[in-house]
């Protein structure tokens, strides 16, 4: 993967794939915008070492059943 100076979205970056993948793009030169539901610790240590090019936040999405 080349992503130098690409800029990146990931949606669930604070464990498992998301972290692995966030983590990848890091290290290939992107800068990196990920969000997390409720792991604010997990996030916290993905992003570490990386100042200025990783940013994270959180983001709650409810999805429900369609009212009809």
């Amino acid at each position: 993967m080349r992503l130098k100076d690409k800029k990146v979205f990931i949606i669930g970056g604070s464990s498992g794939i998301g972290a692995t993948l966030v983590r990848c793009c890091l290290s290939e030169g992107a800068r990196v915008f990920f969000t997390y539901n409720k792991n604010e610790n997990g996030a916290k240590e993905v992003a570490e070492g990386y100042d200025g090019k990783v940013r994270y936040s959180r983001l709650s999405l409810e999805i429900g059943r369609a009212h009809v």
